[in-house]
């Protein structure tokens, strides 16, 4: 007899801008998670290469497929679904800071610190130096 686990749900609220934004996602594989992560913190160029818009594309679909419901809405009170059609209907600042919500949801359960500290502190340890005149 095999054994199936549960996906863990993540219920995210929002405070400020997003307050009163509630999104529930579920947990992901290994590989869909990296994923998500990697593409959530690649640099981007401006305006956005090819390859950035083909990364931005792949994080959206992956995203989408972690999506369980949310209750956003368009202006005229249509709810969005909570699809991948639905989420490229939104900004991309919007739907980032959702992505990277999750993510920090995730690590958080895993043991981990955000993914936001986790970045502040990496760019807090990169040496800087001034670059030659």
């Amino acid at each position: 007899m095999g054994f199936t686990p549960n996906r863990k749900l993540f219920k995210l609220v929002f405070e400020g801008d997003l307050n009163g934004l509630e999104v529930t996602c579920r947990s992901s594989s290994v590989v869909v998670y990296k994923r998500i992560a990697s593409y959530a913190s690649r640099p981007y160029s401006t305006p956005p290469s090819d390859d950035d818009l083909a990364a931005l594309s792949d994080l959206y679909a992956s995203f989408a497929a972690v999506l369980v419901e949310w209750n956003l809405e368009e202006p005229a009170g249509v709810p969005v679904p909570s699809t991948l059609d639905g989420v490229e209907t939104q900004e991309p600042g919007l739907v980032n800071a959702v992505v990277e919500a999750w993510l920090d949801a995730v690590a958080e359960a895993l043991g981990g610190q955000p993914v936001r500290d986790q970045v502040a502190e990496l760019e807090a340890s990169l040496p800087m130096e001034p670059l030659p005149v």
